[in-house]
């Protein structure tokens, strides 16, 4: 840790942004686990970690048919053990 660089120049060291990165940057506080969005001026404490998301892309259909089948089914088990254990 160098408190003189920019949160740009350690993404820069860390070999910058990939292709399928969001362009949004967090910072994730070592202290408290607090995730804040990241400013060019923010000066870093050590200990901090700079969190870039990937870029979710939901133009393929099945994706969605997929993530739609699965939320309802976790939906159903969900009420299904609910069911179970409050009428036994």
């Amino acid at each position: 840790f160098e408190d003189k660089l920019t949160p740009n120049d350690y993404i820069k060291m860390a070999g910058g942004l990939s292709k399928n990165s969001s362009g949004k940057k967090f910072l994730v506080k070592s202290i408290s686990g607090q995730r804040i969005k990241l400013s060019k001026n923010y000066e870093l404490e050590n200990g901090d970690v700079i969190f870039i998301p990937e870029k979710i892309e939901y133009t393929d259909e099945w994706f969605l048919v997929k993530e739609f089948i699965k939320s309802i089914s976790e939906i159903a088990l969900a009420a299904y053990y609910l069911g179970f254990f409050f009428i036994n």
